[in-house]
């Protein structure tokens, strides 16, 4: 078994517990201000830590029918980041998803000290609409260390900040925004990134992975210099994903759902990817998959199936999910047991007719 992740809910773990880093628990504030336990993980001898986004600004901490993409903010994940400095490290990696946030990075870096004003010179009012209202970003007060630290954002998606492929449409309704709300929510980032492009010299609008995590991305680049990376292709390099594909038959991979999103760099379409470099069937266990054959989906997966055993609401294929994944695994894993023995017999047969006919 090979752990996957893509920057998105859980990367930091995966890769510390991988690597025999530290867990550092803290408390730090969730999307809505609520003080929450909230870790980080962290190497002394690299002096390297690593962060999820989700971990204090993540939308599994809010009940989904209370979500409030114009309240929610990455402040929490701020203080994480100054935790992480206060450890001791010099390079910081950022797993950007699983956000319930579409602040640009704001909550985030105003918990490193910067300060987000309006033309009067005034702080913003708290909520993510008030961004319109941007006229100058003061980076005076700003937490020092960080011109000293590397920061890498291991992005889960490859969006863009802006546009019909950007971070609020494609994103904006998971994370609670209604129609309204997408326009604000554009018109916002589209004014942060306007006023980053005036303080440093930076467009960050269509940059490819700046939309991740809600603009957060796109925020730490633009004003602080941060690496924007694939994160799948990050946390395959770094625990050696190419190395257990060369001597592997199969490859079997899961996903909450398959969908568009899922070409937008999730983890399991650099799964597929790379076993096709070695020519690895690659076959996928999903709570659900598109009702109409995928021509891409098909270029990367050898097949892939839905694990729900019937028609039922969300909330009850949710409650179901270890026994419905359990029992489709092992469906799989018949029919590829199956598969193994009549190639073998094929083969065996092949070579007792060259045998008998050399």
């Amino acid at each position: 078994m090979h752990p996957v992740a893509d920057g998105g809910d859980g990367t930091a773990e995966l890769l510390g517990r991988r690597r025999g880093w530290t867990a550092f628990g803290g408390e730090a504030r969730d999307p809505v201000g609520r003080v929450v336990k909230a870790r980080f993980f962290f190497c002394p001898g690299t002096r390297t830590a690593a962060i999820d986004v989700a971990e204090a600004s993540g939308l599994r901490l809010l009940d989904p029918r209370a979500l409030d993409g114009e309240r929610a903010s990455s402040f929490g994940t701020g203080e994480l980041v100054r935790q992480a400095l206060d450890a001791g490290a010099k390079t910081i990696l950022i797993g950007a998803g699983g956000s319930a946030v579409v602040d640009g990075g704001r909550g985030m870096l105003e918990a490193l000290g910067a300060r987000f004003l309006d033309e009067r010179g005034l702080a913003l009012p708290a909520g993510q609409s008030a961004l319109v209202a941007l006229r100058r970003i003061d980076l005076a007060d700003l937490d020092p260390r960080l011109w000293a630290t590397r920061l890498v954002v291991l992005c889960d998606v490859a969006n863009a900040l802006l546009g019909v492929e950007g971070a609020i449409p494609i994103y904006g309704p998971q994370k609670g925004l209604g129609e309204q709300g997408l326009e604000q929510a554009e018109a916002a980032l589209a004014n942060l990134a306007h006023c980053i492009r005036a303080l440093r010299d930076v467009d960050i609008s269509a940059l490819p992975r700046a939309g991740a995590a809600g603009g957060i991305a796109g925020g730490l680049h633009g004003l602080l210099g941060a690496d924007l990376v694939d994160g799948a292709d990050y946390f395959l390099d770094a625990t050696d994903f190419d190395g257990a594909l060369a001597g592997a038959d199969y490859v079997v991979t899961g996903e909450g759902a398959l969908d568009d999103q899922t070409m937008f760099g999730k983890a399991i379409f650099a799964v597929g990817r790379r076993a096709r470099a070695f020519d690895v069937p690659v076959f996928a266990l999903s709570g659900s998959v598109p009702s109409q054959s995928s021509a891409t989906l098909r270029g990367w997966l050898t097949a892939f199936q839905s694990i729900s055993s019937g028609p039922c609401a969300l909330d009850e294929a949710m409650r179901g999910t270890g026994e419905n994944l359990e029992r489709s695994a092992e469906q799989l894993a018949r029919t590829l047991a199956c598969a193994m023995r009549s190639e073998t017999r094929a083969s065996r047969g092949s070579a007792q007719f060259g045998d008998r006919h050399a």
